[in-house]
């Protein structure tokens, strides 16, 4: 499984996106159980989900989260103060692993 996220906003702006891409295969197994975990949690639908705020402020980041698994593509788009628990936790662990790989 590959996940990429890619922030972008804030006082930055584009100009300051980020973006993390993750390979399961490349973690601790015990790491790489708990990311697919997370992702078997995460709602599935045909396109991309949206879950962003009805009026973000100018220091809201915009989340897209890639998860490429087994052939299927999920992306979602999010605000993190509008997405669902399951997305949030997701979006906490892929943080802290790009986070930790520098």
């Amino acid at each position: 499984m590959i996940v990429t996220l890619r922030s972008v906003g804030g006082f930055t702006g584009p100009a300051g996106a980020e973006e993390h891409i993750i390979d399961d295969a490349k973690l601790p197994p015990d790491a790489a159980r708990r990311l697919q975990a997370l992702q078997a949690a995460l709602p599935v639908a045909t396109g991309p989900q949206v879950f962003k705020k009805s009026a973000p402020q100018s220091w809201d980041f915009a989340h897209t989260l890639t998860v490429q698994n087994g052939g299927e593509t999920q992306v979602y788009e999010f605000h993190e103060d509008a997405a669902p628990a399951e997305l949030k936790a997701m979006f906490k662990m892929v943080s802290e692993i790009a986070e930790h790989q520098g």
